[in-house]
């Protein structure tokens, strides 16, 4: 078992110019930034806790918002030694949610959201070949 906690930060961003479309000839941009921290806490051998903690910025076509998150996922790592395989559960928290609002109005009081999942990562190398492919390779 590895006992360190593990970091992984990202600051991204993107630009895009579609040109002059049926709105005007300055409205058809975006672009946004996001920075975000994930962090690994190892507790068992087959059992560690990620979180995660982000933010993202967006202005497209003279609108403007804004959503940050926080991420907790408790994950089970099951591994034959060949493959590896996690299973993760999680839990996010979105304040004032920009998921909560109605489409296209600024009206709407944005409110605070809570998204939940499974999910499954199978990674590894494993190649399942046929036995006598198997046996053919070996000798």
């Amino acid at each position: 078992m590895n006992n360190g906690i593990g970091f992984f930060p990202s600051l991204q961003a993107q630009y895009n110019d579609e040109g002059t479309n049926d709105i005007g000839p300055d409205a058809g941009y975006n672009y946004w930034v996001s920075a975000m921290m994930r962090n690994i806490f190892p507790v068992e051998d087959n059992f560690i806790v990620q979180t995660e903690m982000g933010y993202y910025e967006n202005v497209q076509n003279g609108g403007h918002w804004h959503q940050s998150k926080f991420t907790v996922a408790p994950t089970f790592v099951l591994s034959d030694g060949l493959s590896t395989a996690e299973i993760r559960f999680m839990a996010t928290y979105l304040p004032q949610s920009w998921t909560t609002g109605e489409r296209g109005s600024n009206d709407t009081p944005l409110k605070d959201d809570f998204v939940f999942g499974i999910q499954l990562t199978p990674t590894g190398n494993r190649t399942l070949l046929p036995v006598n492919a198997m046996s053919k390779a070996t000798a």
